[in-house]
């Protein structure tokens, strides 16, 4: 009797002792640790501080983000990238907390099973994944340069023969959301830290184009909306070279009704594999060689057509200095990339775009299929002519009391520029379409040196 007692008794000691490990609270320098027996990713981190086993596993971490990750559109194209460069990052930070807290946070015996859990057969921890969206997106962007195909618009050709509709063609475009979930996917239901390479297939959409065959199947475009004539000369070969490299990318074209056009996704950049020739440009207020001179009175040509019928103009900018070719005030000027002709069609109908280059002309018409119901007059006024400035440069080369005019200069001017329509002959509506400033150019005069001038 008296031997079972103590051995309750020595039964409570050793059941407190345990209650007493089991729950017991850590000063705070054990709780800077990790408990004994944890181990993440197969690496013994027990006792060990954040920081230290964060330098332990820092293999672990490198050897993830040089995994080989593979994106692939069919059985011969790929694209090889690695975990790190897509976004794919271990969550050390999650992994070490979840480590730290073992046997330290929850309920009572949540905290006694993990330390029971700890006491005997020790507890391991995977390092979650996370994927950086923003990561993922810039390196698909890149892929998606390569395999996009750009839709292709039917075309309404009409000439001397007849008139012929080009067909349309659908385009491509990476699907991009698509691919970040199978991305997820491959890091979420697969070991992800084993040493096998993730393959993530590329999923594609197809692009429509704005207008199809469909779309003006049995359309008969005969009615001129709005046109426009600008010369040129004839004799510049390399100039109207490129004016009709322009017009043959804008013959044909249809603007869908409410359909936003833009002249430098029609004519493309200005290249020599494009067919464009060196002549002419405006770069910082001078004329210089350049590729594609020629093209601005395409663009301003069409323009002043589309001011005439009734286009609304979503983007214009004039020239930096005063050109010839239409009146001051109803220039476009075009770069691109930097700077763009855009109209949309308010119209209701569809626009076919038709230019027509004949001996030192070109001549830019808006078929559409019906006439207008309102006639549109275009007024630009002259609002103030500014007198050109003289500017004295003394050359050395030339004699005393000599002059040379180096620049003539130019006047310069502020426009106004306004659309009226017109109704049986009434006006019922009156727009502001642009206020410009053109500023003058200086005439600059060349002096031989003053020899009469004296110094000190």
């Amino acid at each position: 009797m008296v031997r079972n007692k103590w051995r309750l008794v020595f039964a409570l000691i050793i059941s407190a002792a345990v209650l007493l490990f089991l729950t017991g609270s850590f000063s705070d320098h054990q709780q800077l640790q990790i408990p004994r027996s944890v181990y993440i990713n197969q690496v013994d981190v027990g006792g060990l501080t954040a920081a230290q086993a964060e330098k332990k596993l820092s293999a672990t971490v490198k050897d993830l983000a040089e995994r080989k990750v593979y994106f692939e559109l069919n059985d011969s194209e790929r694209w090889a990238s690695t975990a790190g460069q897509i976004g794919i990052w271990p969550a050390v930070d999650t992994a070490l907390e979840k480590a730290a807290e073992l046997g330290r946070n929850g309920s009572l015996w949540k905290r006694l099973s993990e330390k029971w859990r700890l006491l005997t057969r020790g507890i391991k921890i995977t390092i979650p994944v996370k994927i950086s969206e923003q990561h993922a997106q810039a390196y698909l962007q890149k892929i998606e340069k390569q395999i996009a195909e750009p839709p292709v618009s039917a075309r309404y050709i009409s000439d001397g023969s007849g008139a012929r509709v080009v067909p349309h063609k659908t385009g491509r475009k990476l699907a991009a959301r698509a691919v970040i979930s199978q991305l997820k996917r491959a890091a979420a239901f697969r070991d992800i830290w084993s040493r096998e390479e993730i393959h993530v297939r590329l999923v594609t959409e197809t692009v429509p184009p704005q207008v199809s065959v469909d779309d003006i199947r049995g359309r008969r475009f005969s009615v001129s909306a709005g046109a426009y004539t600008t010369a040129f000369d004839a004799e510049n070969k390399e100039r109207v070279k490129n004016i009709k490299t322009a017009c043959r990318s804008l013959n044909g074209v249809i603007i869908p009704p409410g359909g936003l056009f833009s002249f430098n996704e029609a004519i493309g950049p200005r290249t020599k594999d494009a067919g464009f020739k060196e002549s002419l440009i405006i770069v910082e207020n001078e004329f210089v060689p350049g590729l594609g001179g020629g093209v601005c009175q395409v663009s301003s040509t069409l323009y002043n057509a589309a001011l005439r019928a009734g286009m609304e103009i979503v983007e214009r900018s004039r020239h930096s200095r005063l050109i010839t070719y239409v009146p001051v005030g109803l220039d476009a000027a075009v770069a691109y990339g930097l700077l763009d002709l855009k109209f949309r069609n308010t119209s209701g109908q569809y626009m076919v775009i038709n230019p027509v280059v004949t001996g030192d002309s070109l001549r830019i018409s808006l078929v559409s299929e019906e006439k207008l119901p309102e006639k549109i007059e275009i007024r630009c006024q002259i609002e103030e002519v500014l007198e050109p400035e003289i500017k004295a440069e003394i050359d050395p080369g030339l004699s005393p009391g000599t002059e040379i005019i180096k620049d003539e200069g130019a006047r310069g001017y502020r426009t106004r520029v306004e659309r009226v329509f017109y109704s049986k002959g009434e006006v019922v509506r009156q727009e502001l379409v642009s206020r410009d400033f053109y500023p003058p150019r200086p005439k600059i005069i060349l002096r031989g040196p003053d020899n009469n001038r004296g110094g000190i």
